[in-house]
């Protein structure tokens, strides 16, 4: 498997999507670089496409993820997965309860994870 990952600096979002090519990058290991090299991606919103096959996260894994989103300190963030296997809703409750300020949810494509994420309207003083 292969991911692509867009970061979209404006609105505090990460995207990661399993491209279909053979290779040994999983999401996990994906996400893991990423928060190495910006760890305040941790308090950033993230859309994990994951509709196309996938190793999946370790229980180990999903402990060291854990760590570091909580590291970042953040305000609520949302995870969103954009999934239609029926045992991604139960991974996400799992989830919650590892991460701190972080809700997961699963979302059935891209236009729908966008419209999880509450939008927030910047204050004019």
């Amino acid at each position: 498997m292969s991911t692509k990952v867009t970061i979209e600096e404006g609105l505090k979002r990460v995207v990661v999507t399993v491209l279909p090519r053979p290779q040994t990058v999983t999401v996990a290991d994906t996400v893991l670089r990423q928060l190495a090299r910006r760890p305040e991606l941790g308090g950033w919103d993230w859309i994990l496409d994951i509709r196309a096959p996938h190793e999946k996260a370790t229980p180990e894994e999903l402990d060291l993820i854990a760590a570091a989103f909580n590291a970042a300190h953040s305000k609520q963030s949302y995870t969103i997965f954009i999934s239609d296997d029926p045992i991604a809703f139960e991974r996400c409750r799992i989830m919650d309860v590892k991460f701190h300020d972080r809700r997961h949810l699963v979302a059935k494509d891209m236009e729908a994870a966008q419209a999880l994420i509450p939008r927030t309207m910047p204050t004019v003083f």
